[in-house]
């Protein structure tokens, strides 16, 4: 999947492994996310630090990282695009970079 589905300040849906480890990828259920979207990194342009990798190692890592506000949970999370499945904009979830900015003031 292209990163050229999300765009900043918009929501989507998704499938996502409940569970993102590379060794458990086959078996671990898929559950439904949602979230407004603040940034979509190229992690072949911008690294993870090493840090991020030796704490989480066992991650299913893939170029595109989108990073947002998770609309169950109120809080900043981030996604790799490649383990995404079903992504589908959310049309009434729609926020300037105004509105964008001070929700993400406020989590």
């Amino acid at each position: 999947m292209s990163n050229r589905v999300f765009l900043p300040g918009r929501a989507y849906k998704f499938l996502y492994p409940a569970i993102n480890f590379e060794c458990l990828r086959l078996i671990s259920p898929m559950v439904e996310r949602r979230i407004l979207v603040s940034q979509i990194r190229d992690t072949a342009a911008e690294p993870l630090d090493e840090e991020t990798l030796a704490i989480h190692p066992y991650t299913n890592r893939g170029r595109w990282l989108v990073t947002g506000i998770d609309l169950e949970k109120f809080e900043e999370r981030s996604f790799y695009v490649e383990s995404m499945v079903s992504v589908v904009e959310v049309t009434d979830h729609k926020f300037s970079n105004r509105e964008l900015s001070s929700l993400c003031r406020s989590v």
